[in-house]
């Protein structure tokens, strides 16, 4: 399964993608999408599976959007990997607002609301605890779908999140 789903990535990625600093799993996850009609929910089920994760695993959506964030200067940055200071430079101005957003090219807030089965998952767990990585793109990114907040403050359901520490390219540790 992850030698097919690395091979789908790389045939789909340009020939200048720069690889340097990738993570495996996003790319095993990446061939997943992509070789499931663009749906991430099957390759999210078959990777838990694969790494045997105790529990159940879902998405907040699945839905094909993007991260969008207002600098306090003013600036428009669209994009989560424009966000994370990972390919770019680090953002000139600290975030003052962050939506989600229909493409990259034009500022297109949207929302959408959690599936059923997520309401569901979320009123059941015993857990919920919110991948690895940054505290925009990952904990903050995961609380936006319409019906997730209400949810995430109404029940008195343990929450925890697995930061992820490391470099930026500057060395300059982030959180």
């Amino acid at each position: 399964m992850i030698q097919t789903q690395l091979g789908v990535t790389q045939a789909r990625i340009h020939e200048d993608f720069d690889l340097r600093g990738a993570s495996i799993g996003n790319l095993i996850m990446a061939g997943g999408y992509l070789n499931n009609q663009q749906q991430l929910d099957p390759i999210v089920f078959l990777f838990s599976r694969l790494v045997k994760a105790l529990g159940e695993v879902k998405t907040t959506l699945d839905a094909s959007l993007h991260l969008g964030v207002e600098l306090e200067n003013g600036d428009i940055v669209l994009g989560q990997h424009r966000i994370t200071g990972k390919e770019t430079d680090i953002l000139p101005s600290p975030i003052k607002r962050m939506w989600l957003n229909k493409g990259l090219r034009n500022r297109m807030p949207t929302n959408c609301a959690i599936a059923d089965d997520r309401k569901d998952a979320i009123e059941t767990a015993d857990l919920i605890c919110y991948p690895p990585g940054s505290f925009y793109s990952s904990l903050l990114a995961n609380l936006m779908p319409e019906g997730w907040e209400r949810r995430f403050l109404q029940t008195l359901i343990p929450k925890c999140i697995c930061p992820i520490w490391g470099l930026t390219q500057n060395n300059k540790v982030y959180r």
